[in-house]
């Protein structure tokens, strides 16, 4: 998304190319490639947070790294089928003589190929982040036992995440997408219409590069990978931001898999570069993992005690973020 409201249509990762298309006074119109990732980093805030436990904020420094989680084992998977929703009930009247395609059934991948195994992959992964650093709703959310945090990271290294670099012979690597959820009002039949007539030329696009797929196939992984960025405008107070990867096609062996109380869920580990032009604080070497602007300890009884420790950790690892107590008072302990 460029600035709050006007989102762009993010790529399917397996093509590699960011940011195929975006909004321009309500239009979507095709973007350039890096000069628009450089348009819209300047019309994005400085930093976003991400809300998390203490012991995944370890990782995150550890390994430079944030996880993706596939959009179907999402905590709520009605948040990625709005969007299509909306899009299925407008495809017969903006696209009449296409194939029918059954948007809610392609997003859940109901249907199996051959062996009986449910191919997810082309469904996006997605990890999110707030414009706001102390939100009593978040707490609430991601850190109800006293031993959360928000982690404040530079966009600037947001745009520059990365999932592999290893190029294999005739796999593409797919390429992660940054930017602010777009919240539709269920009336806006034109923002609709205009991003599926929009992912159409895309997908057709697609097809000019791989003719051995097929037109409503390519239509889908656009329309899929834009619901990433959208939800309904009765959240729009969160002021969420998402980092998503479109799928990853052929790069089965990007997948890792984490348990939950209930199932195994997979997800895709991001590489988050430092920021060379970010300003260093008095300690920080030049070549200092810079991608943290900051970390907000959430409501604790322990609140100074995580302030020293968690102030050696990152200092250990050479980093310098600032480091704050939550405001909010909330008890959950």
């Amino acid at each position: 998304m460029g600035e709050r409201g006007i989102p762009h249509l993010p790529t399917a990762g397996r093509w590699g190319t960011r940011r195929i298309l975006r909004v321009h006074n309500g239009v979507w119109v095709k973007g350039n490639g890096v000069d628009e990732i450089s348009t819209d980093a300047q019309r994005h805030p400085d930093v976003v947070y991400h809300y998390t436990s203490m012991p995944v904020l370890l990782k995150i420094i550890e390994e430079k790294q944030l996880w993706a989680t596939n959009a179907r084992f999402l905590n709520d998977i009605s948040e990625y089928q709005f969007f299509l929703s909306a899009a299925q009930g407008r495809l017969p009247a903006v696209i009449p003589d296409l194939e029918f395609i059954d948007l809610a059934s392609w997003a859940k991948q109901e249907s199996r190929p051959p062996g009986g195994v449910p191919d997810f992959l082309s469904v996006p992964f997605v990890t999110s982040f707030s414009l706001h650093d102390d939100s009593l709703t978040n707490w609430r959310s991601y850190c109800s036992v006293g031993n959360g945090v928000s982690i404040g990271f530079r966009t600037g290294s947001l745009y520059e995440a990365y999932v592999d670099r290893l190029a294999l012979p005739g796999v593409i690597v797919p390429e992660p997408d940054f930017g602010g959820v777009y919240y539709l009002d269920p009336n806006n039949t034109d923002f609709v219409d205009s991003t599926i007539r929009n992912a159409y030329e895309a997908a057709k696009d697609d097809l000019l590069r791989f003719p051995l797929d097929n037109l409503p196939a390519a239509l889908a992984r656009r329309l899929a990978s834009a619901a990433s960025f959208v939800k309904d405008h009765s959240f729009e107070n969160e002021g969420e931001y998402r980092l998503t990867v479109g799928g990853i096609g052929w790069r089965r062996d990007l997948l890792r898999f984490k348990t939950t109380r209930s199932t195994l869920v997979p997800y895709l580990r991001m590489n988050i570069p430092a920021l060379p032009s970010a300003p260093r604080k008095i300690g920080e070497s030049d070549d200092a993992w810079n991608a943290i602007a900051s970390i907000t300890i959430g409501p604790t009884p322990n609140m100074s005690l995580s302030f020293d420790s968690l102030s050696v950790f990152c200092s250990t690892h050479g980093i310098e973020p600032t480091i704050s107590g939550s405001r909010v008072p909330y008890r959950e302990w």
